[in-house]
Parts: structure tokens; sequence; C-alpha cells
């Protein structure tokens, strides 16, 4: 019979890890709880442009939330996912039960669960993604550390690749047209302040649903690539072994602590547009800067 993990089974440092991650990412849908999925492709909304706040604390809070905790928190939870589906596969084995049944019916679950949040409680639903990534985790399963590494890098480069094409296009688009109409902006601020649930939850339907499955082609390889993260440090038994592994991990934060610091400041001074330039040489080096950033290099810091 398959039961909870006791507690003296725990890995108590991935339990911790997993706590701090989760803070993270409540800091930053805090925010995003107060706004509508169109605002925040508006470059000064959102946490995009902090001096965009009416007040010096709403400024410097944001401003400390985007540089801290946007984008470096969630890859933390989605690394520890890959983790856990390898304790989850690996203790399911030594049980001598099926841990690939196991695995698929519980992800089943859960992401029909993530599509009922997703459409009748916020738009910002991210399990149904992580359950999306969860079945093509499966075939990774037995892959050689080599392997899932060559896996790891290809993904990245795709979806910073998808990232900065997307965002390239959007900005020259923006350039004649708003990304989405005026009206339907408007549409969507009359619907959620005064509004009805059902007329909410249709306006979802219509409107938000289509955005956000068209956004799994970006999402998908980037919360694959750090599942497989997790799998191929889990493979290693880096957090079953922390002591052991201490001055690797030492090394691990020198290196991607010291690109982290350089990239967050590349971002600052591009995306707060601290130079700014209108040619489409300078909008597309922006945007790569920014992208490398935010799709790379600031999840290490």
């Amino acid at each position: 019979m398959v039961k909870p993990t006791k507690d003296i089974d725990r890995i108590k440092v991935i339990d911790s890890i997993r706590g701090f991650s989760l803070l993270g990412v409540l800091l930053v849908n805090v925010v995003a709880f107060n706004n509508i999925i169109f605002a925040q492709t508006d470059p000064i909304s959102f946490l995009a442009f902090p001096p965009s706040y009416p007040n010096l604390i709403d400024q410097i809070l944001a401003f400390l939330i985007r540089i801290h905790a946007e984008g470096k928190f969630y890859p933390i939870f989605s690394l520890l996912f890959g983790v856990g589906f390898f304790i989850f596969m690996e203790r399911a084995h030594q049980k001598k039960t099926s841990g690939t049944t196991l695995f698929k019916r519980r992800s089943l679950y859960l992401f029909l669960f993530g599509l009922i949040n997703l459409t009748l409680v916020w738009y910002g639903d991210i399990l149904h993604v992580y359950e999306l990534g969860g079945f093509l985790l499966l075939p990774f399963l037995n892959k050689d550390a080599k392997t899932l590494f060559k896996w790891i890098v290809f993904l990245l480069i795709i979806f910073i690749v998808l990232t900065t094409t997307f965002s390239f296009l959007t900005e020259l688009a923006s350039k004649t047209n708003e990304p989405f109409s005026p009206e339907l902006v408007e549409k969507a601020q009359i619907v959620y302040t005064e509004g009805s649930y059902i007329s909410l939850v249709s306006f979802r339907v219509t409107n938000e649903l289509p955005t956000i499955f068209l956004n799994l082609i970006i999402w998908i390889p980037k919360i694959l690539a750090f599942f497989l993260i997790g799998l191929y440090l889990a493979k290693n038994k880096l957090f079953q072994n922390v002591k052991e592994n201490y001055n690797l991990i030492k090394k691990i934060w020198k290196i991607t602590g010291l690109i982290g610091i350089l990239s967050t400041i590349i971002m600052t001074i591009s995306s707060f547009e601290l130079i700014i330039s209108s040619s489409l040489l300078a909008v597309l080096l922006k945007l790569s800067l920014v992208n490398y950033h935010q799709y790379f290099f600031q999840y290490f810091i």
C-alpha cells in the first residue's frame, strides 16, 4: 500500500529549499493577483517598470521584487520537481511498485486539477504546465548524465531564442499596434472589477486561455529544462550528500553568482531604459539582453 513519506525518510534540505522558493513565488504572485493577464505586456505595468508606481515605497519594493524575486524562485521550485521525480521513482522501485504508472496517474489528476484552477480561479495557474512537463520528463529517467546535460543546454537555447524572437516581434508590432487592443484591455478591467463570476469565467475561456496555451510553446521547453537540471542533480546525489559536495556547491555559487550579478546589472540598464535608442538594432540588443538575463543566468544568482 502506497503511503505518504514518513518524516524520518524526508530529505530536510529539499523541504527547506522548497519552502524558501515558495516564499519568493508568493512575493511575485501577490503583485500578479492584482493584475489582468493583458496588463503584463504593458512596459510600464506589473513589475516591468517600478518607477511607474505612484509612491516611493511601492517603487522600492517593486524594484527589489523585480531584481531579487521575479524569475529567480520558480526555477528553484521547478528544479526540485525534477529532484522529487527521481526520488519518487527510486522509492517506488525499492517497493517493487510501478513508479511510471503511479507518476502518470498522479500527473493526470494534478493536470486536471490545474486546468480547473486555471479556468475557474486564476489565470496564473502553473500546475497544468508542470504536469505536462512531467509527462515529458518520463523518457529521461534512465538517461545518463551526459545525455541529460546535452538536453538541458539544447532546451535552454531553444527557449531563449523563442522568447527573444517573440519579444522582438511584439516590440515591432507595438510600434504601430498595441499587443492587445485597448478595447480588450478595458473590457478585461470592467469584467474583473464589476462583472459577475460567470462573466469572468466566460471572459477567461474566450480571451485569456488562448493566450495562455500559446505561451506553452515557450513554457514547456523552459520548465522541462529545469526539471532535467533537478534530475541531473538527483542522479548525482547532490542533495542527499550536501556535506560531501559542499566544495562543489561553493564553486558553483561563486561562478554562477558572478554571472548572475553581471547579468542583473545588464538587465537593469536595458529594461529600465537607462540607455535609450529607437533603432531596430538597439531594440533587438535590448530584448536579447533582457531575455538572456530573465531566462537563463538570472536564475543562478
